[in-house]
């Protein structure tokens, strides 16, 4: 499969979506609280292209990320299943390296996934030893507050630029 990505794609762009293969298959879930948490069962990764109608306005549609340019949006959707029907949980996914954090979920990091809150509430440390608001470039992690939902598979969403 690398190997066909990296024949479609080339340089940055085959690493970032090596990266993103990796983000669906093990960064969702911390390993501690993969027992009881959502279990995810499938990562998908669009890029909204823009295009003229013939009346001159414009439309967006969703195209597979099988090649990104930087400052394209991103939009990543993670299916989970949760047959589970007990009190909160939580999924977490990890923004790439490569990604600006625009959007989405309940609660983001900026520290890697050490401290959790609204971006709004959130600061970081600057090189001068002061801090400074967090803004969505900083988000390192997203995390989604989930209610028990018996043997259904929704889908969660965030967006993001490629950097």
């Amino acid at each position: 499969m690398i190997n066909i990505l990296r024949s479609r794609v080339s340089g940055d762009t085959a690493g970032f979506l090596i990266r993103l293969t990796i983000l669906g298959a093990v960064a969702l879930v911390p390993a501690a609280a993969r027992a009881s948490s959502p279990q995810p069962v499938a990562s998908t990764v669009y890029v909204e292209r823009q295009a003229r109608e013939g009346d001159g306005s414009r439309r967006v549609r969703l195209e597979p990320a099988s090649q990104v340019r930087s400052g394209d949006s991103l939009l990543f959707r993670v299916n989970y299943r949760d047959g589970a029907a007990d009190s909160q949980k939580m999924l977490t996914s990890a923004v790439p390296d490569s990604v600006a954090f625009i959007g989405g979920g309940d609660l983001v990091s900026v520290d890697g996934g050490r401290h959790w809150g609204r971006l709004v509430d959130l600061t970081v440390s600057t090189p001068d030893g002061g801090s400074r608001r967090a803004v969505p470039d900083d988000v390192t992690h997203v995390r989604w507050v989930l209610t028990a939902r018996a043997d259904s598979a929704p889908s969660l969403l965030f967006r993001g630029r490629v950097r």
